[in-house]
């Protein structure tokens, strides 16, 4: 971000947020990629490290849902869909779909699953749980 704007924002203002929402023991980020092409199995990949105890936020708010799927005003099914906010600038390299998320509090893994940028400074990636947790 090049505008005195982008920089106040992500220099105080992004971090105030990490600071009052982020889970406090953060979250480990796994790159995967999917061995022998895209049927293989999920391995780690080479070429991007691992980053541990990043700050991020995590939520998993009950929203509405239609028959379809999407998202509605009035009540219909209920659904968690679990995500996690990022500042773009902890990683040193860009989040993918299937790379695999440990919220360190609990022990979950997830795995990614769409990836939403906001615009600023911040991405906000649909995760799906794999591994349920060790700690309460």
């Amino acid at each position: 971000m090049s505008s005195l704007f982008g920089s106040i924002l992500a220099g105080v203002v992004e971090t105030t947020v990490d600071r009052t929402f982020a889970d406090e023991e953060g979250f480990d980020f796994r790159p995967v990629t999917q061995a022998d092409g895209v049927n293989g199995r999920p391995v780690t990949d080479p070429d991007r490290a691992f980053v541990a105890e990043v700050p991020a936020i995590y939520d998993d708010r009950p929203r509405d849902l239609d028959e379809s799927g999407r998202g509605r005003d009035r009540p219909g099914f209920g659904d968690r869909m679990p995500q996690i906010s990022v500042q773009t600038c902890r990683l040193p390299w860009t989040v993918v779909r299937g790379d695999e998320v440990t919220r360190r509090a609990t022990g979950e893994v997830f795995r990614v699953t769409e990836i939403e940028p906001d615009g600023q400074t911040r991405v906000n990636l649909q995760v799906t749980l794999m591994q349920r947790g060790g700690r309460p």
